[in-house]
């Protein structure tokens, strides 16, 4: 009797995450059409050609994963939820490139690729937007620079291509010491604008 009880159990339980899985997986595909906002997300990267040899590019290489939702879901017809994606998770690696300066602060150009190599993402003139917090990390002159950077993204190819500008904000720490840069991405005010049925701000 308690074994079939378990038995009825575990198979309703199993019968419950076949249809999350299923659920799940529709919701990853689908064309990627209008405006998908920023749920979660973090980067990290090294910078190369900074230190020991000053005068050489300064260059970033890391990793980042985000996870975004397409606005206004809910208010779309049965037909348009079959069709556009309500869930975006990209993960991969990216470089950026030291472009130029304003003032003392600097400005980067980015290109993120993601795992599967079925596209990328590319960003221009990305800065920091607030007053930066600096303190002392150890040798003199060295120091950590934290504050709110805006990433640029302008255009995007492969499964991307349909990706116009769009507006990432995050909370960055930059090392001097380590020449390591942390990133939090900023839920909600950040996003990316896919062209379609939508037209992008």
């Amino acid at each position: 009797m308690n074994v079939n009880r378990k038995f009825r159990s575990t198979a309703i339980i199993i019968f419950n995450l076949s249809i999350a899985a299923d659920v799940s997986a529709d919701q990853n595909t689908g064309e990627l059409d209008g405006i998908y906002n920023l749920r979660r997300g973090w980067a990290e990267s090294q910078e190369i050609g900074a230190s020991p040899n000053p005068g050489e590019p300064v260059e970033q290489i890391g990793r980042y994963r985000v996870t975004l939702e397409r606005r206004g879901w809910h208010l779309l017809p049965p037909a348009e939820k079959k069709r556009i994606r309500r869930v975006l998770i990209i993960s991969g690696v990216f470089r950026g490139e030291l472009v130029q300066y304003i003032g003392q602060n600097p400005l980067f150009d980015h290109v993120l690729g993601n795992d599967d190599r079925t596209g990328a993402v590319y960003t221009e003139n990305d800065t920091l937007v607030s007053p930066p917090k600096i303190a002392p990390c150890g040798p003199p002159g060295l120091v950590t620079i934290s504050g709110v950077e805006q990433i640029n993204p302008i255009k995007g190819i492969g499964i991307y291509s349909n990706l116009r500008r769009s507006k990432i904000l995050a909370n960055v720490t930059v090392n001097q010491c380590t020449l390591q840069n942390d990133l939090q991405f900023i839920p909600e005010v950040s996003y990316l604008c896919f062209e379609g049925s939508t037209i992008c701000p």
